[in-house]
């Protein structure tokens, strides 16, 4: 009887090792492919963000060529320019509205 139980008992831990065993390889497995993912996207972001930063920085150096060479031609443009081209100086326009702010009462039909 003793030797049923012990037998029984040997293949059931034996079974559960087993398991136990294919249980760690596989957590294994997938803790590091999760690994390899999480660095791998940590990489590519890194790699974006330089891109990024370097576009930036082209960005703000041609901004800043483009407001260089903006004031310098506005410094050029003057009214006795603008004359000589055959521009002339708006007159200004003005307008005048009437408001109604009284009513008057008449007993007629208005119709």
């Amino acid at each position: 009887m003793k030797n049923k139980n012990t037998l029984k008992s040997n293949i059931n831990s034996k079974i559960f090792n087993k398991s136990f065993f294919r249980f760690l390889v596989i957590s294994n497995i997938a803790l590091f492919s999760a690994y390899l993912f999480f660095v791998g996207s940590t990489t590519v972001q890194v790699v974006a963000r330089k891109n990024v930063e370097e576009s930036t920085r082209t960005l703000q150096s041609t901004r800043a060529s483009l407001e260089e060479s903006y004031n310098e031609a506005s410094k050029a443009y003057t009214k006795d320019y603008a004359r000589s081209l055959g521009f002339v100086e708006a007159v200004p326009m003005f307008y005048t509205s009437s408001s109604v702010t009284a009513v008057a009462y008449d007993a007629k039909p208005a119709f």
